[in-house]
């Protein structure tokens, strides 16, 4: 009886280089997503972070702009929630009087957050 094996040289070349062209194609489809965003798969140009803070391991706060509103949001695990709704827009790169921050982001925005939440001026 003559049988031929499933397994030979040719399968095994064509497997291999079926595999290496699916491996390449993922990363070249990865890259081209994160160069080029979503495309308009969502709203990405109306939603934007102005700035993030960590306030622990797990909790976070985020300056967002929706449209031409800034919401000061707080996010914890399983949980987003609206701190504020800042009346007049933050400018994180300058001041009212026309100087620019300096100093460590994070502390800028804190003082910037903590102004606006106690009614002071920074």
């Amino acid at each position: 009886m003559d049988t031929v094996s499933p397994i030979n040289a040719n399968g095994l070349v064509e497997l291999l280089l079926g595999l290496i062209f699916v491996v390449f194609l993922i990363f070249a489809l990865a890259w081209a997503f994160k160069r080029f965003g979503n495309g308009g798969l969502g709203m990405s140009g109306l939603i934007k972070v102005i700035a993030a803070m960590s306030l622990g391991n797990r909790d976070r706060i985020a300056l967002i702009s929706v449209g031409d509103k800034q919401l000061l949001i707080g996010i914890s695990p399983g949980r987003i929630s609206t701190l504020h709704v800042l009346e007049e827009p933050i400018d994180l790169l300058n001041d009212k009087d026309g100087e620019s921050f300096s100093g460590d982001f994070k502390h800028e925005l804190a003082n910037k957050i903590q102004s606006l939440l106690t009614g002071e001026k920074a």
